[in-house]
């Protein structure tokens, strides 16, 4: 994991990525968002509707405007929403 406000090569992000999702219904989600209470109420969001990685940290890149967090979510396991299921 590189270290916070530094930005990964994209090789190390993608292998990550496809060993986080390696069989259906796993996915790897990158959320950017204009600041980080938008990121971290994005992915409790996502966690109402599947079982994710939980809450990751946030980066922010040196020059670039706004915030990023990468989540893993398993399409096939409801979440900590009412019914768990998405409608």
């Amino acid at each position: 994991m590189p270290a916070r406000g530094r930005r990964a090569s994209p090789g190390v992000w993608n292998r990550s990525a496809v060993q986080s999702a390696c069989e259906p219904g796993l996915v790897v989600l990158d959320i950017t968002a204009a600041d980080e209470a938008t990121a971290v109420a994005g992915q409790a969001e996502l966690e109402r509707w599947w079982a994710t990685s939980g809450t990751a940290p946030v980066r922010r890149v040196p020059g670039r405007p706004g915030v990023s967090v990468r989540v893993s979510a398993d399409l096939r396991r409801p979440g900590t929403g009412c019914d768990g299921a998405p409608s």
